[in-house]
């Protein structure tokens, strides 16, 4: 795979929850640094359409994300709804 080295994922509450989970998964096996954030709505998608269900904090969602994807220290970063100064903000 060709293209950025770091993406940003942004999951929002709309259908579809699984293509996301995907995204991310490629994503990690082609050694991207991936941006991650995601709605309150997106969330209850997710449990709702899939058997992922994400932690409440974007620390505790990144150390999940990493494990659930197999991904490297540092490579998935989870930033806050309420996180304004992130990079991707």
């Amino acid at each position: 795979m060709s293209g950025p080295e770091r993406v940003t994922v942004a999951m929002t509450g709309a259908s579809g929850a699984q293509y996301g989970l995907r995204l991310l998964d490629c994503l990690v096996r082609e050694d991207r640094e991936v941006h991650f954030l995601i709605s309150k709505a997106a969330q209850l998608v997710m449990a709702t359409e899939t058997d992922v269900r994400l932690p409440p904090k974007a620390m505790m969602m990144q150390a999940f994300l990493t494990e659930y994807t197999g991904a490297s220290a540092g490579q998935i970063r989870v930033y806050g709804r309420d996180d304004w100064m992130s990079p991707v903000a």
